[in-house]
């Protein structure tokens, strides 16, 4: 099996609907969280909310985007985008399911990632979906 087809990839890309968008996109990755309890590394992350700064595919189970830090197939980051024009900012936690099989969303030399959800608010789910959907129902429609 190569990387990046896998079923898990397989069937996150096929259980939701998924649209092309600009957001704000902002990385954490596990290892650069602070250690729980530790109260003396406590730090704010801060979000790109004023103005895109990705290129995405997004559904409410997963998102891919091109990024210049390098992760791994398995790694665990928190994931904050910002949805425009609302400005809205979702949180999720999620596991990149593969590395640079993401073409749609390329930008120059930048790996690409595909990661799917594993922990996310059921509102900021349904704010994705109502989202996707807006971006869908402006879309034309191929016959």
């Amino acid at each position: 099996m190569t990387e990046g087809t896998g079923p898990a990839v397989v069937s996150e890309r096929r259980r939701a609907e998924r649209v092309q968008d600009a957001v704000g996109l902002t990385i954490v990755r596990l290892q650069d969280q602070p250690a729980a309890g530790d109260p003396g590394n406590l730090s704010t992350v801060e979000v790109d909310s004023e103005r895109p700064s990705h290129k995405i595919s997004l559904s409410s189970v997963g998102v891919a985007f091109a990024h210049d830090i390098l992760m791994r197939p398995g790694e665990l980051i928190s994931i904050y985008i910002t949805l425009f024009p609302s400005k809205h900012t979702i949180r999720a936690d999620g596991r990149i399911v593969s590395a640079n099989t993401a073409p749609e969303i390329s930008d120059g030399d930048k790996p690409t990632y595909r990661v799917s959800f594993e922990s996310i608010e059921d509102t900021d789910r349904k704010v994705i979906e109502a989202h996707v959907a807006s971006l869908s129902s402006r879309r034309p429609q191929m016959d």
